[in-house]
């Protein structure tokens, strides 16, 4: 099952989030999926407690992450900068620790 997460479930525990699906129709039976790794979100298995992103595709459309001069760097819409928080840089960080590269944020 394929299944899009709405606007209004943005900040909702993936557990709870399943659970109100009427194909999974319980917390104990999201939390069994969960564990059993039969749900992904974009491809990757995610924990419980896992907070949801509502209607991201538009936004994730109109940025890019690419090397620049050696370091990783996310750009943003002008306009869009508050959509980067201390989760997306923290994010940011890790991925050009694991490049041995520094995160840089631009606005294009």
């Amino acid at each position: 099952m394929k299944q899009r997460v709405p606007d209004e479930a943005a900040g909702e525990r993936l557990d709870r989030f399943l659970a109100s699906l009427p194909a999974v129709g319980s917390r104990g039976m999201a939390e069994r999926l969960l564990e059993s790794g039969a749900v992904l979100v974009d491809g990757a298995p995610l924990g419980k407690s896992q907070r949801l992103s509502g209607g991201v595709a538009s936004v994730l459309e109109r940025t890019a992450l690419s090397v620049v001069n050696g370091a990783i760097q996310l750009s943003v819409g002008r306009g869009e900068e508050a959509l980067v928080g201390d989760a997306v840089e923290r994010r940011l960080l890790r991925l050009a620790d694991s490049f041995g590269s520094e995160p840089v944020i631009a606005t294009i």
